[in-house]
């Protein structure tokens, strides 16, 4: 099932819309128009070790990209969504778009393999953890998924518009993920003695 998001905001000094498209709860695309002017201030905020979630479940997951990492890349904060069995957040800029979604089902692995059919690895390494990367060959998107305990996930997605590829997506992604990984570790929500996929 295909769940598109349109939204119109001004928060850079000109109204502009991005679409993102959820497959089957697993991020797949955000389509970013031009935007002008100074990007509005991001609510991405560090987590302390002493108020760090107890379970994924519990996270937020606009905690997951550092502020570092939001200003050096002009992106800005769009509206989040809440499904019964996961939680994202989202930032554009004039170049790309980054999503990042929380899942806590064991069907994540197949949404994730079947949303990016094209493999990039199983063992990416993303600041020190093994995680499973893909692309799409029909808009470039590239995906990264962690596994954590509980069962569950976090998905981080990178989505450039054409004529960019998807492989432009995944250096990209490569980079923020990096980060991504290090908050994750910072809130103890890694499980660092196992990057084993859920095989039930």
């Amino acid at each position: 099932m295909m769940k598109e998001r349109v939204f119109m905001t001004c928060g850079c000094g000109t109204i502009w819309r991005v679409g993102i498209v959820v497959l089957a709860g697993t991020l797949v695309a955000a389509t970013v128009s031009s935007c002008s002017g100074t990007p509005a201030p991001s609510t991405t905020s560090a987590v302390s070790a002493s108020s760090a979630p107890a379970t994924l479940r519990d996270a937020d997951p606009c905690s997951f990209l550092d502020q570092s990492v939001v200003t050096a890349n002009g992106l800005v904060h769009e509206p989040t969504g809440t499904e019964p069995n996961s939680r994202n957040c989202f930032w554009t800029s004039d170049a790309f778009a980054v999503g990042i979604l929380v899942r806590w089902d064991r069907e994540m692995l197949v949404d994730f393999s079947e949303n990016y059919p094209s493999l990039v690895g199983t063992d990416v390494d993303l600041g020190g953890k093994k995680v499973i990367m893909a692309k799409r060959t029909d808009r470039p998107t590239c995906g990264a998924q962690v596994l954590v305990p509980e069962p569950a996930a976090v998905e981080i997605s990178v989505t450039y518009r054409p004529p960019d590829t998807a492989d432009t997506a995944c250096e990209r992604l490569k980079t923020i993920g990096g980060t991504v990984v290090q908050m994750l570790r910072d809130q103890r929500l890694l499980d660092e003695q196992s990057s084993s996929p859920i095989t039930s």
